[in-house]
């Protein structure tokens, strides 16, 4: 299935990852990754909100680690996060984005 992605979502790729990676290129391949419960390029960590919003690592070799934050009720890609970036979870502390030390996933792109 296909997943929306935002116009956020394009600015931050663009701003946290860099303006050569196409945004569009990227959701694409993170939704396989994600609706594939057998594919370690993306990593779910937790539920963010009840509302559907969830947090996912994934791995772009040379350009590092990243966390998408997507809306799976409404099957649209939010933002992208960096590590050191903070992630507030609903009823609970705010959850501090690791970086290379807390992968948890394959690389998505090489």
């Amino acid at each position: 299935m296909t997943y929306a992605v935002t116009t956020h979502f394009r600015v931050r790729v663009a701003e946290r990852i860099g303006a050569t990676v196409n945004a569009d290129i990227l959701a694409r391949a993170l939704s396989v990754a994600i609706d594939d419960p057998a594919d370690a390029r993306a990593a779910f960590l937790r539920k963010v909100q009840k509302n559907g919003l969830r947090l996912f690592q994934f791995y772009l070799g040379e350009y590092g680690v990243f966390y998408a934050l997507v809306n799976s009720n409404a099957r649209t890609f939010v933002t992208v996060l960096k590590p050191g970036h903070s992630c507030g979870v609903a009823n609970q502390d705010v959850y501090i984005l690791p970086g290379l030390d807390g992968l948890f996933c394959e690389v998505l792109f090489p």
